[in-house]
């Protein structure tokens, strides 16, 4: 997830707009404290999929967090 928001802060600095969603209601606040105002922030568990449809992103930046889609952390559910 996007965790703090310390890749959106460098987005920011780039004025690209961003969306960063992170299963930890606490890393959202911290990314808010950070001042990810341009980032939209959403509260969300990627195991259970994204609310985008497919190729709605010029790009992704995954860091850190796509490991944890193959453990058994989340019952073993294979990542499509």
């Amino acid at each position: 997830g996007c965790g703090s928001g310390l890749s959106g802060t460098v987005l920011n600095e780039y004025n690209v707009p961003w969306i960063g969603f992170d299963v930890s209601e606490p890393m959202l606040q911290q990314a808010q404290a950070r001042g990810c105002s341009r980032g939209n922030l959403i509260l969300s568990d990627m195991s259970n999929g994204v609310p985008f449809r497919a190729g709605a992103f010029d790009a992704v930046i995954g860091i850190s967090c796509l490991q944890w889609l193959c453990s058994d952390t989340f019952g073993g559910k294979e990542f499509e």
